[in-house]
């Protein structure tokens, strides 16, 4: 983002500034000085962004990181404490930019996690015999238990984001299947039990379990599918045809 000569301010200008904003605390005055050292937040941005291990942040997001930690810095600093102006925002502008990149970090991990564990269950249930209507069928069911046994948040997120609210005796019932199903995973065979408990209630991704289990990830996928295929069967009334 290019800075315009003149949204810098001359070097007789800014103790003046300064006083005045620090005295009144207009926004104007605090706009110029965010201007003024603007220049600092785009190098320590690009320095940033130039180490950077992949392609999973933007420049502009590092920047505007660094533009929340120059704010904050303007509002916090005391020209009385002696400490020069540059070297106390360059602390607050660098942990900004690391803290904003960690978080943006984190929520990327947890969501691409997720993807890749709605994926493998998936690929697992993608197999089947009868019309196409009666594998699709098949794979919404399955699909819904799973959802129905996940401790990770995507139920209820989904749950969360539908356009209608469910009834009191929907989500009764809904929560009754779901506490069922909890307790029928305990009277699976043990490694179909395991699996399901790595995968629904811890989050691992079918890779992770199989190298925990010393199985084929093929091996683990078909545990999957076995295993919802006999949790189906304890569920006439809710997902039985």
């Amino acid at each position: 983002m290019p800075v315009r000569p003149e949204e810098c301010l001359q070097a007789e200008e800014v103790a003046s500034t300064w006083m005045a904003f620090r005295a009144t605390g207009k926004p104007e005055l605090r706009a110029s000085l965010a201007m003024h050292y603007r220049p600092l937040v785009k190098r320590l941005a690009a320095s940033a962004f130039a180490k950077r291990f992949d392609d999973s942040i933007e420049f502009e997001d590092l920047y505007q990181f660094g533009m929340v930690g120059l704010l904050e810095a303007l509002d916090r600093f005391d020209p009385e404490g002696g400490a020069n102006f540059v070297s106390y925002a360059t602390h607050r502008i660098r942990g900004e930019i690391l803290d904003g990149w960690t978080r943006n970090s984190e929520v990327g991990t947890q969501l691409s996690a997720r993807r890749q564990r709605l994926k493998d269950r998936a690929q697992s249930l993608d197999e089947g015999s009868g019309s196409p209507f009666e594998q699709l069928y098949s794979l919404s069911v399955n699909l819904a238990i799973g959802f129905m046994l996940d401790d990770t948040g995507m139920y209820a997120e989904a749950a969360e984001g539908a356009s209608a609210l469910p009834s009191a005796y929907d989500s009764f019932s809904l929560k009754q299947a779901a506490e069922h199903l909890h307790r029928r995973v305990e009277g699976l065979p043990d490694k179909q039990k395991t699996l399901l408990k790595l995968h629904y209630f811890n989050g691992m991704q079918f890779s992770e379990i199989a190298m925990l289990l010393g199985l084929s990830r093929g091996r683990v996928s078909q545990l999957h599918k076995e295993a919802l295929q006999s949790l189906r069967t304890e569920m006439p009334s809710a997902t039985g045809r």
